[in-house]
């Protein structure tokens, strides 16, 4: 990775001062994350930060300096308006300001800006140009991380997750190259996205310029021998059930928990300590944020020292989606 560029978004921890989300606008991060040192170790050149809105949680909604605007066409979004945040990641990606981004998964934020601007995203689960540029990044960051300070997943005592040493194959990831792996393989399309009928699924709706757009993926995938099929989306069905909800306070314990990890004494540390929220812009229609959002910051005054893996509830419901997950996928 030598002499390779990537961007950073502004929340991913880089040394140095913030870039320009509002809440973070005056922080000065003492180091770099682990997935950051990884890129520099083997030889990457940081050359910037981008901008995204607050903490990553607010879509295309603009931060201090605006946002990432369509590098192809000003007038369509560079990312999902609701569900965008690595908005500055696509977009500097696919207008080559850098070789590849390190993106935000919040909710979904990498997703939507690798689809909007004609990009490869790799979302690490249970942006770069191509499969080769991602083996390539694969190599460097997928490697063991011993700080689990500010990583809630890995940090977590309920469901034990697999070594990294346990899933990445042997020697180099470009060992998975395979032009044939389509062959035979029957691949399973959420009908809900594509603007077929889901009756589990709350109806979505899809542009007749993107179910194009799939119909061409469609031929694609199927000249590389791979059939499809249409299939409801249980995963989404089941886990957009409200009552399904974790626990309240998560939000506001992890972002006081980042607060202090980053440690700028000089800045905010403190949920109470920042101004106030924007006004609801959804006309409640997914209930009052702005209500809701004061009452995340108001949870922090009763928090009293309790570790976020305390949370009442929190064990059953991290058990629960684990469940879901082996059921469903």
């Amino acid at each position: 990775m030598r002499g390779i560029t990537p961007v950073i978004p502004t929340v991913r921890v880089v040394s140095g001062p913030c870039a320009g989300p509002c809440l973070e606008v005056e922080l000065n991060f003492q180091s770099d994350t682990f997935t950051v040192s990884q890129i520099r170790k083997a030889g990457g050149v940081v050359i910037g930060k981008t901008n995204m809105p607050p903490m990553a949680n607010g879509g295309m909604q603009r931060g201090v300096y605006g946002r990432a605007e369509s590098p192809y066409n000003g007038d369509y979004l560079a990312a999902a308006f609701a569900s965008g945040s690595s908005n500055d990641a696509g977009a500097s990606t696919a207008a080559s300001m850098a070789v590849f981004a390190i993106g935000e998964e919040t909710v979904s934020f990498g997703r939507p800006p690798a689809s909007n601007n004609g990009l490869v995203a790799y979302t690490p689960s249970r942006g770069s140009r191509s499969f080769g540029d991602m083996f390539s990044i694969l190599d460097v960051i997928a490697a063991p991380d011993e700080d689990l300070r500010g990583d809630f997943w890995r940090g977590q005592p309920f469901v034990s997750l697999p070594a990294v040493s346990s899933v990445r194959p042997e020697g180099s990831y470009h060992a998975l190259a395979n032009s044939s792996a389509l062959l035979g393989k029957r691949i399973g399309v959420p009908k809900m996205y594509i603007g077929e009928e889901d009756a589990a699924a709350q109806p979505v709706w899809i542009s007749p310029a993107a179910r194009k757009l799939w119909d061409q993926a469609r031929i694609t995938l199927e000249s590389l021998g791979g059939g499809r099929g249409w299939t409801d989306y249980l995963t989404l069905a089941t886990v957009g059930d409200l009552d399904l909800s974790g626990p309240g306070d998560l939000w506001s314990y992890g972002w006081v928990d980042f607060l202090h990890y980053v440690n700028d004494t000089n800045s905010v540390t403190r949920l109470a300590d920042l101004p106030g929220t924007l006004p609801d812009r959804y006309g409640n229609r997914f209930g009052n944020r702005s209500e809701s959002n004061t009452a995340i910051v108001k949870a922090i005054a009763f928090r009293n020292g309790t570790s976020i893996y305390a949370l009442p509830g929190l064990e059953s419901h991290l058990t629960a989606l684990e469940a879901r997950r082996k059921r469903d996928l």
